[in-house]
Order: C-alpha cells, then sequence, then structure tokens
C-alpha cells in the first residue's frame, strides 16, 4: 500500500493534494511578505500570486504542464500566461502568471486529475480534478 503525507491511500495519488490546495501571494523581485490562501472563496488576494499545489507523493514532472495545471479568469475562461515549476523535493508545484493579475478580479485554478492529468513516479493519476478560486485585491 502507497502511503501520503496526509493520510495512508491504496493507489498512492488517491489523496494526493494534502488538504486544501493553497495558493500562496509573494511579491515578485523577493523580499517581500508571504500570505497564504488555504481555501476557495479567498478574497484580497495579492494581484503578484503565485499558486502553488502541494502533493502528498513525488509528481512526474512529465505530467506537469498547461494543460494539468490552469489559472483562469472565472468571467471570461481567458487561460492566464504562466510558467510552471517543480520543487526541489517533487512534491510542491507553482504556477507563477507571467503578469500581474487584474484587480477585483476572481480566478479559478484546477489542478487536472485522472489519466489525462498529474500522476506520481509510479503512473499512478490524482483520482480526480481539483478546483478552487480566488479573488485578487484592488
Amino acid at each position: 500500500m502507497a502511503r501520503g503525507l496526509c493520510a495512508p491511500v491504496a493507489v498512492a495519488l488517491a489523496a494526493l493534494l494534502c488538504g486544501p490546495v493553497v495558493a500562496h501571494a509573494q511579491r515578485r523581485g523577493g523580499g517581500g511578505a508571504r500570505t497564504s490562501v488555504n481555501r476557495s472563496g479567498s478574497v484580497n488576494v495579492n494581484r503578484n500570486a503565485n499558486v502553488t499545489a502541494t502533493f502528498s507523493e513525488v509528481v512526474d514532472p512529465a505530467t506537469v504542464n498547461a494543460n494539468t495545471f490552469a489559472l483562469v479568469n472565472a468571467a471570461t475562461g481567458a487561460a492566464v500566461s504562466a510558467t510552471l515549476s517543480i520543487s526541489s523535493n517533487g512534491r510542491t508545484v507553482t504556477l507563477d502568471p507571467v503578469a500581474t493579475l487584474s484587480s477585483l478580479t476572481q480566478f479559478t485554478a484546477r489542478v487536472v486529475g485522472g489519466t489525462a492529468g498529474i500522476k506520481d513516479l509510479a503512473g499512478n493519476p490524482l483520482a480526480a480534478d481539483r478546483v478552487w478560486s480566488f479573488t485578487t485585491r484592488q
């Protein structure tokens, strides 16, 4: 039986995302205060926010791309251009928007599960999509 960080699970990625997905806001250029948003529906999120998904298993880098981890403007459905990176421990994926996010705008983040989604190194997929939203500050 595979063991995740959150709880033991039968399939390694069934509980891949530990609790709520966390969106971290950090000013670009370093040195800025870091704020964590730990629930869907958060408001007043920094417009320079990076969105981070933390997993219970090491992810397969080949399965992390703009189709498997994305951020969209909730009102328009327009995708936010961003770069993706994986932490040195392989369990945190960061989505870094190329431009500052629009003010007072709701965004929806999605980590894709299933056969077309993010998988661990053993090839086990995240059981289902994880979707959350937040609204930026002015």
